[in-house]
């Protein structure tokens, strides 16, 4: 029956619709975070935004941090889910970051055991309201882990890939994120082959 049809596709079903109707989460563009870098005066600072930018980390995972965490040979962080017990997941990030991470590593002198970055979630809470104001930009920690999720999606990073990413255990909270690809829509028709 037409009328079945056309209303069962009017009403999202409910695992769907929070999402359908959640609105995006406020994000900084590629430019916005180059500002934001550009605007920390301290090498640690600027190190510490650049991590979560590049991985996504929440502030507790980027601060339980060791050198053990990196996988230099896989050019991976290895990082402890906190959300998610006994789920350690693997972020790749780039050859320059990985450097950056060891000459901190080397500059400081932080042993095996000792935490990257010994600073307090108010101390990161800081640098990054800092940093904005600076660059005349409003960022929270937090908007680093969208800024970062919303640049994979752009770039058409898989949203199962995504979530690993980001440690997410349900793919509706990774799913948000994907809203940003319906601003411009019409882009992808051509890339459907219709014969």
């Amino acid at each position: 029956m037409p009328g079945e049809s056309s209303s069962a596709l009017a009403a999202p079903p409910r695992s769907v619709a929070r999402f359908v109707h959640a609105d995006l989460p406020k994000y900084l563009t590629k430019e916005e975070v180059g500002r934001l870098l550009a605007a920390c005066s301290r090498a640690r600072d600027r190190l510490i935004l650049r991590v979560m930018w590049e991985t996504g980390l929440r502030v507790s995972e980027l601060l339980a941090l060791t050198p053990a965490s990196i996988d230099f040979a896989a050019e991976a962080l290895q990082v402890a889910t906190l959300k998610r017990r006994d789920h350690v997941r693997a972020i790749p990030i780039r050859p320059a970051l990985l450097g950056d991470l060891a000459r901190h590593l080397a500059g400081r002198g932080i042993a095996a055991d000792m935490r990257l970055f010994p600073i307090t979630r108010q101390r990161v809470h800081q640098i990054v309201r800092r940093a904005a104001r600076t660059a005349g930009l409003s960022a929270h920690p937090h908007t680093m882990r969208h800024s970062f999720a919303i640049a994979c999606v752009l770039a058409r990073v898989p949203v199962l890939v995504l979530a690993e990413w980001l440690g997410h255990a349900s793919l509706e909270a990774t799913l948000i994120y994907t809203k940003v690809l319906c601003a411009d829509s019409r882009r992808y028709l051509g890339d459907i082959d219709f014969g």
